[in-house]
C-alpha cells in the first residue's frame, strides 16, 4: 500500500531514472501518480514500485528545461 497523500512532496524517479522533486496529485491504494515542477503534465508519471518513491530530502536536484538544455548540449557536443 501506498501510503503517500495527494498534495505532498516527495522524491520520485522520473522517466531518465534520476531522483527528482515531484509533488503527489493522484493516490490510490496500490500506486500514486506524481507531477515534477518545471515539466508539463505529459511527464507525470504513475508509480506503484516503492523503490521510486521517498519523502522528501534537502539534497535532490529540481530538474528544469534549462538544465536539460545544458547537460544535453554538453553530451551531443554542441557549442552555444
Amino acid at each position: 500500500m501506498m501510503e503517500f497523500a495527494v498534495g505532498a512532496s516527495v522524491e520520485a524517479v522520473d522517466q531518465l531514472g534520476i531522483w527528482a522533486k515531484a509533488k503527489v496529485i493522484s493516490a490510490s491504494e496500490n500506486s500514486v501518480v506524481v507531477t515534477f515542477p518545471s515539466w508539463r503534465s505529459e511527464w507525470d508519471r504513475e508509480i506503484s514500485e516503492f523503490s521510486e518513491i521517498r519523502k522528501e530530502t534537502c539534497n535532490t536536484q529540481t530538474w528544469n528545461s534549462n538544465m536539460l538544455y545544458y547537460i544535453m548540449r554538453d553530451l551531443l557536443g554542441l557549442k552555444h
